[in-house]
């Protein structure tokens, strides 16, 4: 089966890359009019949300099914791939999910919730997103696979951009609790 999904491995990494590809569209369109922003949603419903996690999981898929297709292609000492790649791996997950949970379903899908600073939250405004990074990178050294590694490094990228479009929206929404909280706590670490 294995051979069967490594014939189609470059099929799924130019999906991997279009979706990217449009997801920093969507975002630098959100940050250049925020009038008009993708990101967050101006007006929250459960078929954007859904939209949101089908192409965040279909990424993830894509590069976990290119990781193990892949797997060990580029030669990587045990020790880094296993124990750094491991380490971040397992870190990034338990981070991003309790965030996730705390935050619910519908909050880390754009809904308009409490301004949370409890929890990771008082370190980085955005521990989602840097253990989301965390995580993948982790599987990119563990995987050491040359295409997950390409769509690890885009989606860390859309990550990096993705504050960026959120914030004015923050602003705007939580005023000056949020401008409090953005001046004492950095928005990656």
């Amino acid at each position: 089966m294995l051979d069967q999904i490594k014939s189609y491995d470059q099929a799924l990494f130019l999906f991997g890359v279009f979706l990217c590809f449009t997801t920093v569209l969507s975002l630098i369109w959100s940050i250049v009019f925020p009038k008009w922003r993708l990101w967050p949603p101006r007006e929250y419903n459960i078929v954007l949300a859904l939209f949101m996690w089908t192409k965040t999981f279909l990424i993830y898929g894509i590069i976990l099914v290119l990781g193990v297709v892949e797997w060990g292609e580029i030669d990587v000492y045990a020790i880094l791939r296993f124990g750094l790649g491991g380490a971040l791996f397992l870190i990034g997950n338990v981070i991003v999910w309790r965030e996730v949970f705390r935050f619910g379903y519908d909050q880390t899908s754009g809904r308009q919730g409490e301004l949370v600073i409890i929890g990771f939250y008082q370190y980085s405004r955005n521990p989602q997103y840097v253990s989301d990074i965390m995580l993948l990178t982790g599987w990119a050294i563990i995987s050491s696979a040359p295409y997950a590694i390409v769509l690890v490094g885009l989606v860390c990228a859309t990550l990096v951009l993705a504050p960026f479009a959120e914030e004015p929206w923050l602003k705007a929404t939580y005023g000056s609790p949020y401008l409090e909280y953005k001046a004492r706590v950095r928005r990656f670490l």
